[in-house]
């Protein structure tokens, strides 16, 4: 829902996205304990200078069922250079949903133009559902430190990161430890697995008593140009339970 506005700015092309700021929109609103939520969207109309700077201000503020807050990120003036046409500004709020959490929420975005001061609100709901098995977290970067977004696609000889984690695992009553699996399998458009087999990580040792989440870093080389579907099938081995996740990639070829 889009608050009052006036003038020239607005919100467009507003989505919950999968896989970070740069990933396609989420089939749904829910969410697992632990994991990361992403409200992209454009700013549209901001007033520019004749150099296409703007300046602008923008707040978070997840409320939950019953209005309580239960994160505030004040409104902060901000500055972009948008040099290909002022008509557009992406953005985006981000909230990593910790592992108490359980319900529905409302995130409200509010964005106002320092030049005109002419404000918008954005609000969309999410759900939290309770603690059980699954890949939480999971965004792509073009870096092993997870530190530059990336979108699911590239050129060939690129390399993708998936970093992600798993929560809600099992450990073994003697040992205290978890056994977690990761199996990875790429599929070309046809539909045909990439390999014979699937590439399969493991943890099952040193990891502390009191870690709940247990963090993957895994490449993705872009070897090749097309189309492609990945699938990671998370494993709990002790509970024998299983969380599948499934993503488009595209591959592109280098400039002539």
């Amino acid at each position: 829902s889009f608050g009052p506005g006036q003038g020239g700015l607005s919100i467009s092309n507003d989505r919950i996205t999968f896989g970070g700021v740069f990933g396609p929109t989420r089939p749904d609103a829910k969410f697992l304990p632990g994991d990361a939520f992403f409200l992209a969207f454009d700013i549209d109309g901001l007033r520019a200078d004749p150099q296409g700077r703007v300046e602008y201000s923008m707040g978070m503020l997840i409320t939950d069922a019953q209005g309580k807050v239960i994160f505030e990120d004040k409104p902060s003036d901000r500055k972009a250079l948008l040099p290909l046409g002022a008509s557009k500004l992406p953005a985006y709020g981000n909230l990593l949903i910790g592992l108490d959490l359980l319900g529905s929420y409302t995130c409200k975005m509010t964005i106002t133009d320092k030049a005109t001061n002419v404000g918008k609100t954005l609000e969309r709901k999410f759900d939290v559902g309770p603690p059980t098995f699954g890949i939480a977290c999971f965004h792509t970067t073009h870096d092993a430190n997870a530190e530059e977004p990336a979108p699911m696609m590239g050129m060939a000889g690129q390399t993708l990161y998936m970093h992600f984690v798993t929560v809600g695992f099992t450990r073994n009553m003697s040992t205290k430890q978890p056994h977690n699996a990761i199996e990875m399998r790429v599929y070309d458009a046809a539909g045909k697995p990439t390999t014979e087999q699937p590439l399969i990580y493991e943890v099952k040792k040193d990891v502390k008593e009191d870690v709940n989440a247990i963090e993957w870093h895994i490449p993705l080389p872009l070897n090749r140009v097309g189309n492609y579907r990945v699938e990671l099938n998370a494993q709990d081995k002790l509970a024998n339970k299983d969380y599948k996740i499934t993503f488009a990639v595209s591959v592109y070829p280098s400039a002539k």
